[in-house]
């Protein structure tokens, strides 16, 4: 089965079939050929792969015509490779495959309408073999060849625009043949891979083979150096319970990688071997954290002038859509000037306490306003120590969690159960959450991060999964890491 370790693992690390972050073809159709021709003779193109197509496009029809013998060859090679690209389309049907001729006569390799027939010929075979959606612009362009063709339009043009015509058409084809082969590759691993992983055992098996290909024998050095962090401050009595109890080494792993590594912010974190594929998700998971943390604190401050007790932020959560839009822009951050980007932050904020306020005491005086400017700067600078207040209370609902997820990850009852859960707000995007996340939402309302609570729980749960997989991939060679490493701790204090 060829599957990429990396699709893989997202595959074992969904929930649901349906939450499998499966690469999308692109619903927008391959645009016309005429428009497709003039986007890649424009000499004003900024789209790089145009750029480049363009540039092979000079080259290809510098190289027909500044030839001596004024010969297609070169023309001739990409037409053989648009018919492997056919091929590979249908592999086992080789009765079909020798209906495109790569051998050609060579006396017909000087003659620019003999070729564009035979590139007609490929046009028909991958408009059989496309999607009906995309065959329509293949078909079109079949059409307009015909045409141009029988009314001798092709041969009264000039012979530079003739081949520069044949050079567009293959290379529009083979874009096209290469958006069927993702068409298919999609389809097919929607229909018939991913239900075979997603409820068999088969990826489970995959990935372990994987990670023994990558690492012989299992040999996790920076594993072993994160466990036995882990094992520093437990007791022989746990540590024989950690050994004896899976779901205990479950609960380990989770609590180690919330505090240990999604958290770590005092030093460089490397990540353990068993987690090499997470990157990705680590880096997804703290850019919500460190965002929720500034807009939470920013929710505070807010309800403080405003003069409203926290649970506001819960009961009219709506309210301060405007401010996480603001957070959550990557224009300001990216193309603003950073006092622009806290200018508008400082705006959103003042905006939120008089919304918060209402008629009556809309009105903030210079001094509240300038007060509201300097927290909100405080906290974008990471200077507040709400910040870290808040970022203590997200660790330990995360660990607590995470622990939740192993602990009940094997009944059905609980994860994967859903019910509906009442709340309002960015929650009714899906009228029915999980009982993990009604709870999870609950916790971080409770501490404070009601006002990103929406994205915290997709993020905790995705945190709580992590560890969960790992356990369930490797548990064997994380018991093996705990007894090398214990008893070699055991070992180092008893000569202490």
């Amino acid at each position: 089965m060829s599957i990429s370790p990396e699709l893989l693992h997202q595959i074992l690390l969904s929930p649901r079939i349906d939450d499998v972050p499966i690469p999308r073809i692109s619903t927008i159709s391959t645009p016309g050929f005429q428009t497709y021709q003039k986007q890649l003779l424009e000499t004003n193109q900024v789209d790089p792969t145009m750029v480049m197509k363009r540039a092979f496009h000079d080259h290809m029809l510098q190289s027909v015509t500044t030839s001596t013998e004024q010969q297609l060859t070169p023309l001739q090679q990409l037409l053989v490779e648009l018919h492997k690209k056919l091929r590979d389309l249908v592999p086992n049907r080789k009765d079909l495959h020798e209906i495109l001729k790569d051998d050609r006569p060579n006396l017909a390799l000087f003659d620019t309408a003999i070729f564009l027939g035979w590139v007609m010929e490929a046009g028909k075979a991958l408009s059989m073999l496309e999607s009906e959606a995309e065959s329509i612009t293949t078909t079109s362009w079949i059409e307009l060849t015909r045409n141009m063709s029988s009314c001798n339009n092709f041969s009264s043009l000039q012979p530079t625009k003739q081949v520069s015509f044949l050079i567009c058409s293959l290379l529009y084809l083979m874009d096209k043949a290469d958006r069927a082969q993702q068409e298919k590759q999609s389809f097919y691993l929607r229909t018939a891979i991913l239900p075979r992983l997603f409820h068999t055992e088969e990826g489970y098996q995959l990935e372990r083979k994987y990670m023994m290909e990558r690492f012989p024998n299992f040999d996790w050095p920076m594993a072993r150096k994160w466990i036995r962090s882990l094992l520093s401050n437990i007791s022989t009595h746990d540590m024989k319970e950690i050994c004896d109890n899976p779901q205990r080494r479950k609960e380990m792993i989770a609590r180690g990688w919330i505090a240990s590594i999604v958290f770590q912010k005092d030093h460089e974190v490397y990540l353990p071997e068993m987690f090499c594929l997470d990157l990705d998700t680590l880096r997804a998971i703290r850019s919500v954290t460190r965002l929720a943390a500034a807009g939470c604190a920013l929710g505070l401050h807010a309800t403080q002038m405003a003069k409203k007790p926290p649970d506001v932020i819960v009961q009219q959560e709506s309210k301060g859509d405007a401010l996480i839009q603001v957070l959550n822009s990557q224009a300001f951050s990216s193309n603003s000037p950073h006092g622009s980007y806290e200018t508008t932050v400082e705006d959103t904020m003042i905006g939120l306490v008089k919304e918060w306020r209402g008629e009556e005491g809309s009105t903030l005086s210079e001094t509240e306003i300038e007060t509201l400017r300097q927290q909100t700067r405080n906290v974008l600078r990471s200077q507040d120590p709400v910040i870290k207040l808040l970022d203590k209370r997200m660790q330990t609902v995360f660990g607590d969690l995470a622990v939740v997820y192993v602990q009940q990850s094997g009944q059905s009852s609980y994860i994967g159960v859903e019910m509906h859960t009442g709340i309002n707000g960015r929650a009714t995007n899906r009228s029915v959450e999980t009982v993990f996340a009604v709870k999870a939402r609950q916790a971080f309302a409770s501490q404070g991060l009601g006002l990103y609570a929406y994205d915290l729980v997709k993020a905790a749960e995705l945190a709580s999964r992590v560890p969960a997989l790992a356990s369930q991939l490797y548990d064997k060679q994380i018991l093996d890491l705990i007894l090398t490493e214990g008893v070699d701790l055991q070992d180092t204090t008893a000569h202490m």
